[in-house]
């Protein structure tokens, strides 16, 4: 088997389980948040939305640090350090007292977040350029069917044994991933050799021991520059997603709630959850594959548009079974968003900076899932939580109209042949 599906299946394993781990506790956040004694819904909205933020923030700050690491020392140790230091704090998390330590927790957890990103550039690297878009397209399915199983696990083991426990659980799948890891992913690149004891001397731990790297950095920042506007539109592209997407995460919930369901509110925001994802994982692999064909640029801008489309009815439902059907269409869509900005950014990035490029991505959609979380709580104990769902299309609509501004320009630099 060749070095790079090897790769694929286990990272895919390991991103499902980080997704099933995370995914068992975020949907019940702000039903967490009143347990710890905010009983007031608003205040409680407002609550998860910043501790949902606050590990985004983090996540934005820290991932150009772990990108430039992985460029110098390879992204395999990245995703050690960060699933082992996930584990131990999300593990934590499940003893806390109030809010604001959970705050705080969620913080520490941010910083741990450079698993899933280095696993994308890792791929992006290893797989062949004519087959980049299928591999990160099923890739993406172990994120989305970790997703998929996530909340319905965390929402049968809150019922059953509590929320707090979930936390345990989740830190324990995490380690499983570390695991994996550590003796299944081999990395055909060569990076030297890092030294934790160099942390010890105050040593700087992002300087390459080798002395040519700095040059082919500097050409690979130049090829970058020249391709800088769609790039940045990329970049920008991840934010809005993730501001759409966090604005109504968080809040799933208590939607639920708001529809006078009085039994299974866990399970049930659970399933909306899931179906988002089941249909993002059946069409990801899909659409990459249609992309890697026909143009990574048309499949994002009929996924844009039908997003957008898709999210006005469910700011009208009054039906929980009605909102799993709609959001099930709309993971569909989904699954042609990620992948296609994953390959666009792969085919405008040279390999020895494209742990950075993905790192600052990364950033970018954690900016996103920060602002996102605050304007949707914002939004949320002001005016309803339905008016979230009207912005969210509105955003996507505009999203829409700056990648269709750009068509032309996206198109020629697909179908010039990618730089290493």
């Amino acid at each position: 088997m060749e070095v790079w599906k090897r790769n694929l299946y286990i990272l895919w394993t390991g991103n499902f389980l980080t997704a099933v781990g995370i995914g068992m506790i975020i949907p019940f956040l702000p039903l967490y948040v009143q347990d710890l004694g905010v009983h007031d819904v608003k205040q409680a909205a407002l609550w998860a939305a910043m501790i949902f933020g606050i590990n985004h923030l983090m996540i934005a700050l820290i991932s150009p640090l772990w990108g430039r690491f992985s460029d110098l020392y390879g992204q395999k140790l990245v995703m050690v350090i960060t699933s082992i230091g996930s584990a131990v704090i999300i593990a934590a998390m499940g003893l806390v007292d109030n809010p604001l330590q959970l705050l705080l927790l969620r913080a520490a957890f941010g910083t741990m977040g450079g698993y899933p990103t280095s696993s994308v550039a890792l791929l992006a690297i290893e797989a062949p350029k004519q087959q980049v878009g299928n591999a990160l397209g099923t890739l993406q399915t172990g994120q989305v069917t970790g997703q998929l199983l996530g909340p319905l696990i965390g929402g049968v083991l809150a019922e059953w044994l509590g929320i707090r426990d979930s936390f345990f659980i989740t830190g324990f799948f995490i380690f499983l991933a570390a695991l994996l890891t550590v003796f299944g992913v081999k990395e055909t690149h060569t990076y030297p050799t890092y030294k934790f004891k160099s942390l010890l001397k105050l040593s700087n731990p992002f300087k390459s021991r080798i002395p040519q790297t700095k040059v082919h950095d500097k050409k690979a920042w130049h090829d970058i520059f020249t391709q800088s506007p769609l790039i940045i539109t990329l970049f920008i592209s991840t934010f809005l997603i993730s501001i759409s997407f966090a604005s109504i995460s968080p809040m799933i919930s208590l939607y639920v709630k708001s529809m006078n369901i009085v039994d299974h509110i866990e399970i049930m925001a659970g399933l909306i959850f899931a179906s988002t994802a089941l249909g993002t994982m059946i069409t990801a692999p899909l659409l990459g594959k249609m992309g890697d064909r026909h143009g990574h640029t048309i499949i994002l801008l009929v996924s844009l548009i039908l997003i957008a489309a898709l999210h006005v009815p469910q700011g009208l439902v009054t039906n929980a079974w009605v909102l799993v059907g709609i959001r099930f269409i709309t993971g569909l869509c989904i699954g042609g968003v990620i992948p296609s900005i994953s390959s666009l950014l792969r085919k405008l990035t040279p390999t020895p900076v494209q742990g950075s490029v993905f790192a600052y991505n990364a950033s970018a959609g954690s900016l996103g899932n920060l602002s996102g979380a605050i304007f949707g709580g914002l939004v949320a104990s002001s005016f309803g939580i339905s008016l979230v769902f009207y912005v969210i299309a509105g955003v996507f609509f505009v999203h829409f109209l700056m990648i269709a501004v750009q068509f032309r320009r996206f198109r020629k630099a697909e179908q010039v042949q990618d730089v290493s």
